[in-house]
């Protein structure tokens, strides 16, 4: 969005470019209202004024009383043209915000508190219209304006189900854009909960955090105006519930790759074959006279044994991710939160409730069918879903409900008899404040971060709202100034991890960059420069890493790191007598009965490239006798040299090793390019013995034991060697003939 282009302008301080870009995007908006647009004219003439004191002698006795007020202004008109594109951008948003705003016309949001308020039973004796005025109130939030003192003190009065929601609710309209009344409200909720460990102050700890990075810059314009220090705030914030949010947020980011890790785990069971051969065995145990259960269904079946106990591996496999943080449940949400209930937004911020109206059928289903009450339900979700998201639980009992009656009479007996191993939980209705101990409190912090990835994977565009999953760095949470610096170092090292596991190379250059600012240990900083001259040179920008390289004194690095890959990146950047120039250098200087094989091996490469077989075979010929490290991987390079030499004997005699060791390369190693010539050799070496007839025999057999791609490797790789061919008196049409043959072979296979 345009907005956020001048958001970021604003925070820079790039306040002429702001203003310009914020009134061409005026111009073309006509939802903007008027109260806005003079505001605007306003806050330019400000910054006129301030240019023309810059210009005089005299120095403006307001400079930063005016300041501020531009910079604040600047913030609420971009807010109010913020509004705006959501609304051109989302029908959705729009459609529902002009819904819920006839919707609360009639007495509006005090009118929807004040019924909750009176009646503090609402829940037990109408629950249709204590949901129904739960919808209106969260709705409101989320998709209106409206706000009063009367509603922000009236709100504290309501039970912990409608706070819940209510703090969701207020978290996602802020961001989505800045209201000044919300955020107050906010942080009276973080502080009415500090010590506590309740479901209410998860939400609150959370959506504040989440404010306070996002906005983290025009906060500051308004600190004397929040009802709480800076410092307040921050100590009502513990270190713990700081790192656990901001490592649960990272951890959500991890979830594409967690999602593909479940899918391989458990994608046998998703396969036609096994549902169908699942379903015949479901459906034959309808036809005995006892219910169906774990053994009757699999016992018996001596094929699907082996999966089961897979399954039970998978499960602990499971654990230990959802024990780390990750979001297990994301590769089953897509399937799981479907049908009527989830169309509804509301819905999707609503603690999970057995006695919410809309599973009064199917909980009278379970009760009177199956036997199964409030608290054998919650035994079942708790262990069959591994993670506390209430969309979830939400989503697995309406799935249970549509499950064959027969398998619904094994869940119920399985139930039944589980509760004779395990604790039984009694359930606490939501509306009740309860403390939780430090691992539940742990969980459900976990499960509400994962519902906040729920609603922005599924309905950000209803929401509207920016996402909290995006982490930033470089300036601390003014909300939890203290926690960020303390935490900063650990944090920085978590989202590097993420970036090199994910390959986000600019977001890993920013870490390191960070880093270094943290930093004047010359080692620990030679480290971290490596590592970013490595990030360019795997996207490919040579000149960049080549210069970071620069930069790092080579003795900081162990060995000969530095002028290994320097090297490397010369060659990279067509620069190969530069190289070898580096790495001659580097031999000069070393003791002669020391020396490093590394950078012989090196040479010896880069020697073969540029033709200079007498120079390159005597270094890979002593790499071979001295190096341990996989020295068969030299013997294609070897062999190449004594053939271009015309030592044939010994070159046969080394194309005819094997070479097992290529895996064990790096995978930049310049090896590797002739990994390709290590098959080929035996009939180059038989064609220029004379032997066009059973070079042709050679050739056939490798092509028909390749495959497609790897065929193709094999005619580039011969019309590589032409050249080399023609220097040992190998007939140019004779090459050119066989080039064409190859061709022709590939197309009979």
């Amino acid at each position: 969005m345009v907005t956020d282009d001048i958001y970021q302008l604003i925070s820079d301080h790039q306040i002429a470019a702001a203003v310009k870009l914020l009134g061409e995007q005026m111009q073309s908006q006509v939802r903007i209202p008027v109260e806005q647009r003079d505001r605007y004219h306003s806050a330019k003439r400000i910054l006129e004024t301030m240019l023309q004191y810059l210009e005089s002698p005299i120095q403006d006795p307001e400079l930063e009383a005016n300041y501020s007020y531009l910079l604040r202004t600047l913030y609420e008109v971009t807010d109010a043209l913020r509004d705006t594109e959501w609304l051109a951008q989302s029908p959705q948003y729009e459609k529902q915000a002009n819904y819920y705003s006839l919707l609360l016309d009639n007495g509006g949001l005090a009118m929807v508190v004040e019924q909750l308020t009176l009646q503090s039973n609402l829940a037990t004796v109408d629950r249709p219209r204590y949901d129904d005025l739960v919808k209106r109130l969260t709705m409101g939030l989320l998709y209106t304006q409206e706000w009063s003192d009367e509603v922000a003190s009236s709100l504290d009065q309501l039970d912990d189900y409608v706070q819940q929601a209510t703090l969701t609710a207020v978290t996602l309209a802020l961001l989505r854009s800045w209201h000044w009344g919300k955020l107050c409200w906010l942080l009276d909720m973080l502080m009415k909960t500090q010590g506590e460990q309740t479901m209410v102050r998860i939400r609150a700890v959370v959506g504040v955090l989440l404010v306070g990075e996002i906005y983290h810059s025009r906060l500051l314009l308004y600190e004397e105006q929040l009802p709480y220090t800076l410092q307040q705030i921050g100590e009502a914030i513990t270190l713990e519930e700081y790192d656990m949010i901001w490592s649960h947020r990272l951890r959500m980011k991890y979830t594409p790759q967690v999602v593909e890790y479940v899918q391989k785990l458990f994608g046998r069971f998703n396969s036609p074959e096994f549902q169908q051969r699942f379903q015949e065995i479901i459906a034959s145990t309808g036809d005995s006279e006892g219910p169906a259960t774990f053994e009757s269904v699999f016992g018996d079946e001596e094929e699907l044994l082996p999966l089961v106990d897979d399954v039970q591996d998978g499960y602990e496999a499971l654990k230990r991710l959802v024990a780390r943080g990750f979001d297990v449940n994301a590769f089953a949400t897509s399937s799981l939160l479907q049908g009527p209930f989830f169309e509804d937004e509301a819905h999707w911020l609503i603690p999970f409730d057995l006695q919410h109206s809309s599973l009064a059928a199917v909980m009278a289903q379970f009760s009177n069918e199956y036997q199964l009450g409030e608290d054998q339900i919650m035994t079942l979700l708790r262990e069959s879903i591994f993670q506390q998201v209430d969309i979830d639980f939400y989503g697995s009992i309406f799935r249970i409900s549509q499950l064959p009656d027969q398998v619904l009479q094994g869940i119920s007996q399985g139930v039944l008899a589980m509760e004779n191993v395990i604790n039984r939980t009694p359930y606490i209705r939501p509306q009740e404040r309860r403390l939780l101990e430090a691992e539940e409190y742990t969980k459900a912090l976990q499960g509400y971060i994962c519902q906040l990835a729920r609603i922005f994977a599924f309905i950000e565009s209803k929401v509207a709202a920016r996402t909290p999953f995006i982490m930033l760095f470089g300036k601390p949470n003014p909300f939890a100034q203290a926690q960020s610096e303390k935490l900063c170092d650990k944090h920085l090292d978590l989202l590097r991890a993420y970036c090199v596991q994910t390959k986000e190379y600019a977001g890993e250059q920013t870490t390191i960059q960070l880093q270094l600012e943290r930093t004047s240990d010359p080692e620990a900083r030679a480290q971290l420069m490596y590592r970013l001259a490595q990030t360019y040179y795997e996207e490919e920008k040579y000149m960049q890493a080549y210069f970071v390289m620069q930069q790092i004194p080579p003795q900081l690095l162990s060995g000969d790191t530095s002028p290994l890959f320097i090297a490397q990146i010369l060659y990279r950047m067509e620069q190969p007598m530069l190289a070898i120039s580096l790495l001659e250098q580097v031999r000069q200087q070393a003791e002669p009965e020391k020396p490093s094989l590394a950078i012989l091996r090196l040479l010896g490469v880069l020697y073969v490239k540029l033709r200079m077989y007498n120079k390159a075979l005597p270094l890979l010929l002593q790499c071979e006798f001295e190096d341990d490290q996989h020295p068969d991987t030299l013997y294609p390079l070897i062999a190449w040299c004594l053939m271009m030499l015309q030592r044939w004997d010994e070159a046969k005699a080394y194309a005819s090793r094997p070479v097992t060791s290529y895996d064990q390369l790096d995978k930049d190693s310049l090896e590797l390019q002739y990994k390709e010539f290590a098959p080929l050799l035996p009939a180059l070496l038989t064609l220029i013995g004379g032997d066009l007839q059973g070079t042709l025999q050679a050739l056939d057999k490798l092509l028909s034991s390749a495959d497609e791609q790897q065929q193709k490797w094999l005619i580039s790789t011969y019309g590589q060697c032409v050249y080399d061919l023609q220097q040992l008196g190998v007939p140019s049409h004779l090459l050119v003939l066989i080039h064409t043959w190859l061709h022709q072979r590939i197309n009979t296979f």
